[in-house]
């Protein structure tokens, strides 16, 4: 088990399987996890301000170059 700070990006849908993209403040970098596999969360009450770098179109970008 572990403890995360994520910034929730997108649900993705996949062979049944539900996976959440996110922005993993600890480890700095973008993450994916399975939903099924998630077993506690809690909201902060607080709300993300955009911020280059951490965004869903980061991410789509970085996959983009790697492809």
């Amino acid at each position: 088990e572990s403890h995360r700070d994520i910034r929730p990006l997108q649900l993705d849908l996949s062979q049944r399987i539900w996976t959440l993209t996110a922005w993993c403040e600890s480890l700095r970098d973008f993450r994916s996890f399975r939903v099924d596999r998630i077993i506690g969360l809690s909201e902060t009450g607080g709300v993300f301000a955009p911020e280059r770098g951490k965004r869903l179109k980061d991410y789509r970008a970085r996959l983009a170059a790697e492809g």
